[in-house]
C-alpha cells in the first residue's frame, strides 16, 4: 500500500517537519506523534513507500488509529482517510521495521518436500493423540520433508497469511532431533515469521482469537486460535492482533503466567477486551480433542 501522507497533511492542515530538520529522512514525511504528548519535535513518520507510520519514540502504530489522532476523529473516519488516500492493496501486515535485504516474493520450501509420510500421520495420530488428525492434514496443509538437509526428517508446516504461503515451521517428530522447532531463514521468508502470527487467515474474519505460543497448539484449538511461535511476541506481533480482533484470549503454556499478564496488559491498553486462561499444568497442544473442542465451545467458537 502507498499512502500520500504529504496530500494527507496539506489537506487537512497537519503540521509536517520543514526541510533539513532534526530526525528528518528522505522517503518520509514527518509529523508530531499523536502518541507521543509532552514531547517536543517531529517523531513520527510516514513511510511514502510501504505507507506505514512509525514513531522513533514509541515504535509503530496501526494508520487508522494514527489518522484518527491526528484529526481528533472516530476510528471508522480513520479507516475512510487511508483508504482515500491509498493506493494499492491494503494489507493487514504494515511492517514496523524495514529488512536489511531484499525478501524474495515466493517460498521455496525445504528440497524434496512432500505430501505427508506414514511416520509423520503415526506422530500425529498416536504420539500426539490428534483423533482427527486427516482433518489436521488438510485444514493445515502439513507436508513431510526428506530425508537430507538442515530440515531432514521433520513435519513441514506452511504459514499462510493473506492467502499466501510467506514462511514454514518444522516440528521434531523423534525426541533425539534438536532443536524441537525449526523456522525458515529469515532472508528465505517472505514475510519474517515473528511480524505475524500462525493461523491468521482462519481467525481474523472472526474478529476474535485465542493467543497460544506453538503451531501443534493451534492444530489442537482449531480455527481462531493463533500463534506467535513461541512465548515471547514482537511488537509486530503485538500490533497486528490489536489491529485486527476486538476480543482477545491468552491461552499460552502453564509455565508462561507472567508473559499472559503483561500481553493482556499490553493489549488492554491498545484497547482490546481481553482475558486469560490459565492452565493447571502443560500447554493446549496436550489437551484432549474432546477437552479441546468443548473449551473453544465455552469460547464462542
Amino acid at each position: 500500500m502507498s499512502f500520500d501522507a504529504q496530500r494527507f497533511c496539506n489537506d487537512h492542515h497537519i503540521e509536517t517537519s520543514p526541510a533539513g530538520a532534526k530526525h528528518t529522512r528522505p522517503g518520509w514525511v514527518h509529523v508530531r506523534c499523536p502518541y507521543c504528548t509532552g514531547h517536543e519535535g517531529y517523531h513520527g513518520g510516514f513511510n511514502l513507500e510501504s505507507g506505514y507510520y512509525n514513531c522513533h519514540r514509541c515504535g509503530g502504530h496501526w494508520m487508522p488509529k494514527v489518522i484518527a489522532r491526528l484529526l481528533s476523529s472516530h476510528i471508522k473516519h480513520g479507516h475512510q482517510i487511508v483508504s482515500q488516500y491509498s493506493s494499492g492493496p491494503i494489507s493487514a501486515y504494515s511492517a514496523l521495521k524495514a529488512a536489511s535485504f531484499d525478501r524474495p516474493a515466493v517460498i521455496s520450501l525445504p528440497p524434496d518436500t512432500s505430501f505427508i509420510s506414514m511416520e509423520h500421520i503415526l506422530y500425529l495420530k498416536d504420539k500426539r493423540g490428534f483423533t482427527h488428525w486427516r482433518r489436521i492434514i488438510r485444514l493445515w496443509d502439513l507436508q513431510s520433508t526428506g530425508g537430507y538437509g538442515h530440515y531432514k526428517h521433520r513435519l513441514l508446516a506452511p504459514i499462510y497469511f493473506e492467502g499466501r504461503v510467506v514462511s514454514f515451521q518444522c516440528r521434531k517428530i523423534h525426541h533425539k532431533q534438536h532443536p524441537p522447532y525449526l523456522a525458515c531463514a529469515n532472508k528465505d521468508e517472505v514475510i519474517h515469521h515473528k511480524d505475524i502470527v500462525y493461523g491468521f487467515d482462519y481467525a481474523a474474519p472472526m474478529n476474535r482469537c485465542v493467543v497460544v505460543e506453538g503451531i501443534t497448539d493451534v492444530w489442537r484449538l482449531g480455527p481462531g486460535a493463533i500463534a506467535t511461535f513461541g512465548k515471547k511476541y514482537t511488537p509486530e506481533q503485538l500490533a497486528l492482533i490489536a489491529n485486527n480482533f476486538k476480543e482477545v484470549f491468552v491461552l499460552m503454556d502453564s509455565d508462561a503466567d507472567k508473559e499472559a499478564d503483561i500481553l493482556m496488559d499490553q493489549l488492554t491498553m491498545l484497547g482490546t477486551e481481553v482475558d486469560t486462561i490459565c492452565l493447571d499444568e502443560g500447554d493446549p497442544g496436550a489437551m484432549s480433542d474432546i477437552n479441546a473442542k468443548q473449551l473453544m465451545l465455552d469460547l464462542g467458537f
